[in-house]
Parts: C-alpha cells; structure tokens; sequence
C-alpha cells in the first residue's frame, strides 16, 4: 500500500524507513550479522514476518564478518572450510572496495572455491622432514589466497549474456538530499539486478558528480524503473537538480 501511495504521489520511500524501508530489518556488521543469526531478539524488538518481510544479511561489503559468509555457503548447499572462508572474506571485503559485489557474483565465488581440491597438509623438505607448522600454515593460506583470486578473476570473464539492459548516467549533486541512495534504492526495490559501472566524486563539492548505471532484466520491469527514476527526478526539480540520460540499451 505504501509502495502504492509514493508512486501515485510522486514521493520516494526513504531507505531508512521504519518497517517498509530497503533497510529495514537489513544488518551489515560481522558482529552485528553474527548475532543475528543467533538471536534475531538481540538487535530486533520488532518480528519481520509479522509485516510480511524478510530479514537480510548484507554480503559482500567492507562490513561482511565470515561468519555471513558461512551462513551463506550454507544457504547453497556449499562446504568450504573455515580456514579457507576467512581468507575469501578479507579478499571479497577488499575487492568491494573497488567494485560493487552483486550476490549472484558471491555466490559463483563460494560456488567456485567449493569445487577446488584442498592442499596437502604438509609438504616434504630437503632435509627430508615436514616443513615447520608456521610454514605449513603460510603454504595453506597463500594455496587459499590463490583459490579466492582464481575465483574472483572468473567474474571478469563472465559468458555471454542476452538479458535485456539498458545503462543510465546520473549526473549533479547525487550526495545531496541523498540523491544516490534513493537512486539505488528504487533498483533495489525493483525486480532487476543491477551494477554500478561507475561513480566520479570530486573533491570539490561544488562540482558534480556521475553515477553509471546498469539495470538488467525484463523489458517491462526495465522500463517501470526508468519510469520511477523520471519521477524521483521530477519531484526534485529545484531542490536537487539531477539529469538522467539512458546511453545504452538492448533488448534482445
């Protein structure tokens, strides 16, 4: 109803909302998450279910604790061993830094490191013995580090994909009034997936900045989006102006 109601009027629903908001009853931290999937209780005096929504555990972000991650690999039906999942989590962690993670693309890592074999435990030396427990332990790690960055490498090479897309380019002052994250909240709340491309921030507050944004899925769930971007875009007018061109497109 209240999705109804903000499309008819033209308003979008922020994403700090109680209860109906994109991050309600989403948790982030490690800690946070951890206790959580414990004891929803411990951070919730709330109930989701009781509105008909579903609790989410943010991935794949600078916050991400492993312990999510195991939650997930469970999700998927995967075993990865605990010494192997934490060395992914500081690597995934590090690469959201660089690019936005989507959990599809997750799931094809934790997938992908499920079906690598593990290493020996020990290796034998020149002097004919096992090597030293702490080079036993650095020869596991990097073996796990190179597992993790065959995966992710993987994502650069994705196969060929004809879903309908189309890539929108945002551009002013998207940090005011909280442009962009009411951008990223309508694709969120949408049935397509989506990535961010691209994001330039200057250091000069007075200058704009630009968000490329590409949103894959059905053609008429695609163009209902681009309807609701129109919209925000028309109730901000001389508040916050932002432009939106559409510079690719394919529906094939």
């Amino acid at each position: 109803l209240e999705k109804y109601v903000a499309q008819r009027a033209h308003v979008a629903i922020p994403f700090n909302n109680y209860i109906t908001g994109s991050c309600a009853f989403t948790h982030k931290a490690g800690v946070h998450s951890k206790a959580v999937m414990q004891n929803p209780a411990a951070y919730e005096v709330l109930d989701p279910a009781d509105f008909g929504v579903e609790r989410r555990i943010e991935l794949a972000h600078r916050l991400t604790g492993w312990n999510a991650m195991k939650q997930r690999c469970q999700d998927l039906g995967v075993e990865i061993s605990d010494d192997q999942l934490k060395v992914a989590t500081v690597m995934i962690k590090d690469l959201s830094d660089e690019r936005t993670i989507g959990l599809e693309e997750l799931d094809k890592i934790l997938i992908s490191l499920c079906s690598k074999s593990e290493p020996e435990t020990a290796f034998i030396t020149w002097g004919g013995g096992s090597e030293s427990s702490n080079d036993a332990h650095e020869h596991r790690a990097e073996f796990y580090r190179r597992k993790t960055l065959s995966a992710i490498e993987s994502l650069d090479n994705p196969e060929e994909d004809d879903s309908p897309f189309a890539t929108y380019c945002f551009s002013g002052h998207l940090f005011d009034k909280a442009i962009l994250n009411r951008i990223l909240d309508l694709a969120v709340d949408s049935p397509v997936s989506f990535k961010v491309l691209k994001l330039d921030v200057p250091n000069d507050n007075s200058k704009e900045s630009r968000a490329i944004i590409k949103v894959i899925g059905e053609i008429n769930d695609i163009e209902m989006l681009r309807q609701k971007y129109e919209n925000l875009l028309l109730t901000l007018t001389g508040v916050a102006d932002t432009e939106m061109e559409e510079i690719d497109r394919s529906e094939s």
